[in-house]
């Protein structure tokens, strides 16, 4: 993307914002049919972009949207 010298993602789990990246929480899958054991990724609540913008881009610092994601 130009005009942008970085950007990150982060996700809202357990009420904590955490980089995408990071090992995430699991959800145990009490009525799964496989093993009765399975462990799955739970899934995030919400999603957090950081946009940086690079100098001489036209804007100045960064901009920072989130979005609330519905039941799963």
């Amino acid at each position: 993307m130009s005009g942008l010298s970085a950007w990150q993602i982060y996700f809202f789990q357990g009420n904590n914002w955490a980089n995408a990246q990071s090992t995430g929480n699991s959800a145990n899958n009490a009525g799964a049919a496989a093993p009765a054991n399975t462990n799955a990724q739970a899934l995030p609540t919400g999603v957090r972009l950081v946009l940086t913008f690079a100098e001489g881009s036209g804007n100045i610092g960064s901009l920072t949207r989130d979005t609330a994601l519905g039941p799963h």
